[in-house]
């Protein structure tokens, strides 16, 4: 089970029909497009994928197991859904005294793990934010004593943007597992996993053909722009033999002089190389998180 968005929108039923996602609650006066079905009447549909779900805003909202309950020392509440949401966080009060300690799911195989554990006073109210990244399936929570508490979360888009994750979000990719298991998903087969395709600018829904052009005088690729909160490093490397060790070599890297072609989020680098003076030398383009 997770969330794949929160719309705001005001659809009143919904169905399928022949493989499409069937909407209603169309505005009267919004614009004709190819999703668009309106009767001679006026009423109107939206018709379209499952997976443009995906499109209709991150998932985000706001409960938690426990609202002014009632609740017996060392007894966990029920799950609460964690997964799928960027940032999390959590406020928790209590009527007396208490140890509140917050167990987590990971695989949602009934497996629970504790996360922390926070003490608060009688009447207190503690906020807690989960770290960047922190993913896992379920939440509880369990107080040491009998008590009258709270236990609320608060999911929401994250605060710094991850444009590798809203990449993979506006293709419709799986992107609640984090970025590592975004990176290393293949879902066109070819030889690229997505981090690369993120990294090429190439669609990771159709094969790619090899993004690398060579002449007498080097290599020219062209690579998205990346800045240090991407937290992706990429780096040219080489060898003059298969036996050696691989070695970066940013020397041997140059912003090439036509960009012409090339958007703004990207640029074209050339890697030098001279056959006459190395008749041999090979080159690879390495990515890691």
């Amino acid at each position: 089970m997770r969330p794949l968005a929160t719309h705001g929108k005001r659809i009143t039923d919904f169905t399928s029909w022949r493989g499409l996602l069937v909407l209603t609650g169309v505005l009267d006066d919004a614009e004709a497009t190819d999703s668009l079905v309106r009767s001679p009447s006026g009423a109107a549909l939206w018709l379209g994928e499952v997976d443009d779900i995906w499109q209709m805003g991150e998932p985000r909202g706001q409960g938690g197991p426990w609202k002014d309950t009632a609740v017996s020392a060392n007894t966990p509440s029920d799950p609460y859904l964690m997964y799928g949401y960027d940032r999390k966080e959590l406020t928790l009060t209590t009527s007396n005294a208490a140890t509140i300690t917050v167990e987590v799911d990971f695989l949602a195989d009934g497996t629970w793990s504790t996360y922390q554990s926070f003490t608060l006073s009688a009447g207190e109210t503690l906020t807690h934010l989960f770290p960047e990244g922190f993913h896992a399936h379920w939440v509880r929570v369990v107080s040491d004593t009998a008590t009258t508490a709270t236990a609320q979360l608060t999911y929401g888009p994250a605060d710094q943007r991850d444009s590798f994750l809203d990449w993979g979000r506006e293709l419709g990719l799986p992107t609640a597992a984090g970025r590592t298991a975004l990176a290393y998903a293949n879902p066109d087969g070819d030889p690229w996993i997505n981090l690369f395709e993120f990294i090429f600018g190439t669609d990771p829904f159709t094969p790619t053909v090899w993004p690398l052009d060579i002449s007498a005088d080097g290599m020219e690729i062209v690579l998205r722009n990346l800045t240090a909160t991407d937290e992706i490093h990429v780096a040219f490397e080489s060898t003059t033999d298969l036996l050696s060790d691989w070695h970066p070599r940013p020397d041997l890297v140059t912003v090439h002089p036509d960009q012409s072609g090339v958007s703004a989020e990207f640029t074209r680098w050339h890697f030098a190389f001279d056959p006459d003076d190395e008749p041999v030398r090979f080159v690879r383009l390495s990515a890691s998180l």
